[in-house]
């Protein structure tokens, strides 16, 4: 019974009328909200119903639709002015099967007087039906006797409608009277003999032209013309002509109507749960009330002692969900009668399913099956029952069990008696296959002790039997059975050569893969599991040694087969009882680490853990530390493991070990899952794990690190392939000469967009940067080749800069290059003005009052840098003298702002200068030393000079060394630019704040010195001169910086003793 109203969609679809005129053409008039266009054409092309003349309700029909309109209801008529007019209705199918065929309910949407339309695109309000019930059985009995009246009284030709409706023939009524009541009331009355349920699917129209195409079953004419391929049914006479159907169905329907129509109610009623389910299964009306009237057959047939097929019965049982449980189990007992009677079982599967919710019925069937055993039927009953415990729906219990293992012996017994050796291997081969619910191990014993006497007669029963009890037995069991030479004369010869080291026996050392050859005698189906229970026994006897290198291969081999699944405690067992010091040192590589893959394997990680670190100490000590790492990646990446597994096992052992080889678990983990996205939280942990341990860096294989990039790589994490590859980087740089072509490897990968495309290539700047000399010289070199020219002209720059700071970060740098600007300017001011430079004694004076003590070998280094840097500022100074351009203030004002390339290394200077000022130039005043300082070294004590003239001397001749004045400079203003501002870029705003005034002056000021200085010098001063001489005798006055220089060198010269 419904208790719902259904809210309908609706629109009305003909003429429009002008000034009292229906226009000619059909239209759209007006439509509810959620009427489509689409709706519109289907219904109108499936339900074009015409008017019925003379009728004020016009006709009306229940009609199928097709995608769009399942079922459409339509009114039709004609106005007072002739206008065709029509209502259209959408009915959903569950209002329909709600409704149960109450036609007198559904003429409540149908309108006496439709509204007439002189314009379009009124929205209609929806309709609403209120709840529907189906007919009662009384109006039902009245619908019957109505048809009843209108067909004659003639059952034959009830049959004859129903059989067409049923099999799908459409049927045509002629001759019928005009009213519509009369006509709905005669379909009304052939869908009572229907079961509720099957009767939405029946369509109608109560008036219809044979031309009218139209998708209705029942069709009542107004003319003599007939339907072809229909059944025609004349109201006035009636007759039955046309095409006639017969039905098992009909035929049993109105076998009920002779009896009493209000039996008809009762049936129809008690079929509607059977047509229901048959019809929502797929099947055609008639297969399902076929069915239906065929299951009422067999179920009064069971009730009343009649005979019936048992294949029928066990099929409905089977198959039949509408069944009543009083019902069902009739259909059992009725089943298991016949088919224990019969010894065939085949029909009774069905009961299976039933016996946990009937407990009488399950006693019952124990006790008829323990008799069937004793009446000789043991292999019928172990069949059966052997295929019922299978079943997850199927029996379960200790009775059940009980009974298949008697007729599993009693079936035995037989097979024995009858010394059927051929029967009897069959049967026990079945026993392999026992599903775990027949609990077959527990007979397993008997079984064999019965069969036993026999196996000496046939090799193969001998095999049979010996697997048998591989499969089944206990351990102390197995072992006494495979002690016994004549059980074991018949099987492979290498199982006889191992049982003595099982036993004791021979106490000597085990041939290396004797355990291994044994298991592999018994073929690939059964090598595995033999292989599984000697070494089990074999430890258990303390034999480890037979567990040799080549089983433990075979026991790893076999972990995702179904025998290490089911084994996996065991291989665990054995595992870490073979961890002994002993056993571990009597193995051959890599038979330990196979002990390590069975823990990791079978989920016994903390086990694993400590082992990983006993085999770390006793088997990799010192040096041998690197083969361990190699180990413990290979160990994850080589082990089958399920996936989520995979974080537990990497969590149990982080408990034992730590640093390296627990990061190069982490990798081999996500290799062996081939970077799995499910372990992103592992690639992850094994990132940061690699930053927050920079020292495994020291260690760690590339091929690691390039692993660890690719499953960034792969699910395109920008920030982790960055920093995987700035960590690779590192590794790279310590790799010598094959870590250019790790880079480039790195580099390649990174190109899915532009962004990872410049941190590639800043990631190539720090390869260049952190590399020896010779692999970045080679680095761009390559990266140049295989990249392009932007590529090369960048690492050009950062190859250069690198070696302008002698490979100094470039902080350092801004601090030496500082102190080399305050010692040039201080150095160079007292010789700026002629008149007023420093006299010899106050020269020395300012020398002899520098503080702090010098060893011989302190004074040895002021002297040697001390000429190093005058010979290196008159090398680059005089080269910017002799190569400036003529407008030289305007050159460096272009070299500021980047629109000059540079042509010295000075000019680099200034190229890194204008980085920092923005093209803003700070030109440099010399003032002489008395309106600054009274001392002309400053406050330098003298461990101070001697540092800061160490800096100095190696800050000028990296610049040498990375721009030769024998050769062009190359790079380019931008280049040298972008490198700077990568560099700058890594530096924290802080101490870039805190820097860059100094360093963006000095970098000019640096550059103004050299020149100053190198112009008012000369090379003789630092030569083998007699200048010179004096010079270093202290007894000639300095007339410039780089005579000063001297002067200094020869001050310490005379204070070092000689050698």
């Amino acid at each position: 019974m419904s208790s719902v109203d259904y809210a309908l969609e609706h629109f009305y679809y003909g003429q429009l009328m002008r000034d009292g005129q229906a226009e000619d053409e059909l239209c759209l008039l007006a439509a509810s909200a959620g009427i489509k266009p689409e709706q519109v054409g289907e219904a109108v092309k499936q339900a074009l119903l015409p008017p019925l003349a003379g009728s004020p309700g016009g006709a009306w029909a229940l009609v199928r639709g097709r995608q769009n309109v399942p079922f459409v209801l339509v009114q039709s008529v004609q106005g007072e002015a002739g206008q065709n007019m029509l209502h259209y209705i959408i009915a959903q199918p569950e209002m329909l099967r709600a409704m149960g065929g109450n036609l007198k309910a559904l003429m409540r949407l149908l309108e006496d007087r439709m509204p007439t339309y002189d314009h379009l695109g009124d929205k209609l309000p929806l309709l609403t039906l209120p709840a529907v019930e189906p007919p009662s059985a009384e109006a039902q009995v009245e619908d019957i006797l109505h048809l009843m009246s209108c067909t004659h009284n003639r059952i034959d030709t009830i049959e004859a409608l129903l059989a067409g409706i049923v099999q799908g023939v459409p049927v045509a009524v002629r001759n019928a009277p005009p009213e519509m009541e009369q006509r709905v009331l005669f379909v009304q009355g052939l869908l009572a003999l229907l079961p509720p349920s099957a009767r939405f699917g029946v369509t109608f129209a109560t008036h219809s032209l044979s031309k009218t195409r139209m998708d209705a079953q029942i069709r009542f004419l107004s003319e003599k013309a007939s339907l072809r391929d229909a059944l025609i049914y004349d109201w006035a006479d009636g007759s039955i002509s046309g095409h006639t159907v017969s039905d098992d169905y009909s035929r049993f329907i109105t076998s009920q109507l002779r009896l009493d129509a209000d039996l008809v109610i009762q049936q129809t009623r008690r079929l509607t749960a059977v047509a229901a389910w048959r019809i929502r299964r797929g099947d055609r009306l008639a297969d399902a009330l076929g069915y239906a009237a065929h299951r009422f057959r067999v179920d009064e047939a069971l009730l009343n002692n009649q005979p019936v097929e048992i294949a029928a019965v066990s099929r409905i049982l089977a198959e039949d969900p509408t069944l009543p449980d009083d019902l069902r189990v009739a259909y059992a007992r009725h089943v298991l009668a016949f088919s224990l009677a019969l010894g065939d079982m085949q029909h009774a599967e069905p009961v299976a399913v039933m016996l946990r919710q009937h407990p009488d019925l399950e006693r019952a069937l124990q006790q008829q099956l323990s008799e069937a055993v004793a009446e000789g039927k043991a292999r019928m009953v172990y069949d059966t029952l052997s295929r019922w415990l299978a079943n997850p729906l199927g029996p379960v219990g200790t009775a059940w069990v009980e009974v298949t293992h008697r007729a599993a012996i009693a079936r035995m017994d037989e097979l024995v008696k009858a010394r059927d050796v051929k029967a009897i291997n069959e049967f026990l081969e079945t026993l392999h296959h026992a599903s775990p619910g027949v609990e077959i191990s527990r007979a397993v014993p008997t079984l064999i002790e019965q069969a036993l006497p026999l196996s000496v007669m046939d090799a193969d029963l001998n095999l049979t039997l010996f697997l048998l009890a591989v499969n089944y037995l206990e351990n102390n069991v197995l072992e006494r059975l495979i002690s016994a030479q004549k059980f074991t004369a018949q099987l492979p010869l290498s199982l006889s050569r191992l049982v003595p080291y099982i036993t004791g026996a021979d106490p000597g050392l085990c041939p290396s893969g004797l355990l291994m050859n044994t298991a592999s005698a018994f073929g690939d189906r059964w090598r595995d599991l033999v292989l599984i229970r000697l070494a089990e026994i074999a430890v258990r006897s303390g034999r480890t040694d037979i567990v040799d290198t080549p089983a433990l291969a075979g026991l790893v081999q076999l972990l995702p087969s179904a025998w290490g699944v089911q084994y996996s405690q065991t291989l665990r067992w054995i595992a870490k009882n073979l961890s002994t010091d002993e056993a571990l040192m009597q193995l051959e590589a890599p038979g330990p680490t196979y002990l390590l893959q069975l823990m990791l394997a079978t989920g016994g990680y903390p086990e694993l853990g400590s082992e990983m670190l006993h085999q770390a100490r006793l088997l990799y000590p010192g040096d041998k530390q690197s083969e361990y790492v190699a180990v413990v990646r290979r160990l994850f990446a080589e082990t089958p493991m399920n996936t989520d597994e995979v974080p537990k096992a990497l969590e149990g052992i982080g408990s034992g070990i730590k640093g390296l080889p627990l990061a190069m678990a982490y990798i081999g983990a996500l290799e062996g899952h081939d970077w799995s996205s499910a372990l992103d939280p592992v690639a992850e942990a094994a990132t940061q794990m690699l930053y927050d341990n920079p020292s495994i860096l020291e260690v760690i294989q590339p091929s690691a690190m390039i692993a660890l990039l690719k499953f960034h790589v792969k699910r395109k994490d920008v920030p982790n392939t960055v920093r995987v590859g700035d960590l690779l980087v590192q590794v790279a740089a310590r790799d010598g000469g094959r870590g250019v072509g790790l880079v480039g490897r790195m580099y390649k990968m990174m190109d899915w967009d532009s962004q990872v495309q410049v941190a590639g290539l800043e990631l190539l700047r720090r390869y260049v940067r952190q590399a020896s000399d010779e692999d970045a010289r080679r680095g761009v070199t390559t990266f140049g080749r295989e990249f392009g020219l932007n590529v090369q002209q960048a690492l050009e720059a950062t190859y250069a800069l690198k070696r302008l700071m002698d490979d100094v970060d470039l902080l350092s740098y801004a601090s030496y290059l500082h102190i080399a600007a305050d010692f040039l300017y201080d150095t160079a001011s007292a010789y700026c003005e002629p008149k007023r430079i420093p006299s010899l004694g106050s020269l020395m004076n300012d020398l002899d009052s520098m503080t702090g003590g010098l060893t011989d070998d302190d004074r040895r280094l002021i002297m040697r840098d001390l000429l190093g840097l005058g010979r290196a500022l008159l090398v680059l100074g005089d080269f910017q003298i002799a190569n400036r351009p003529r407008d030289f203030d305007k050159h460096i004002e272009n070299l500021l702002a980047g629109k000059a390339d540079p042509i010295s290394a000075l000019d680099v200077l200034y190229v890194m200068s204008g980085y920092f000022t923005k093209g803003k130039r700070y030109p440099l005043k010399l003032k002489p030393p008395a309106s600054i300082s009274p001392h002309t070294l400053g406050e330098r004590s003298a461990p101070t000079l001697k540092e800061h003239v160490e800096i100095i001397n190696g800050l000028l001749r990296s610049a040498i060394r990375a721009f030769p004045p024998d050769k062009r400079v190359t790079i380019r203003a931008a280049a040298i630019r972008e490198e700077l501002e990568s560099l700058w870029g890594n530096i924290p705003l802080s101490k870039r704040r805190e820097n860059v005034r100094d360093l963006a002056i000095d970098l000019q000021r640096v550059p103004e010195l050299v020149v100053q200085i190198a112009a008012q010098g000369s090379a003789k001063a630092l030569e083998d001169s007699g200048l010179a001489r004096k010079l270093d005798e202290n007894k000639q006055q300095p007339k410039n910086t780089i005579e000063f220089y001297r002067f200094i060198h020869g001050y310490f010269k005379a204070r070092t003793r000689s050698r």
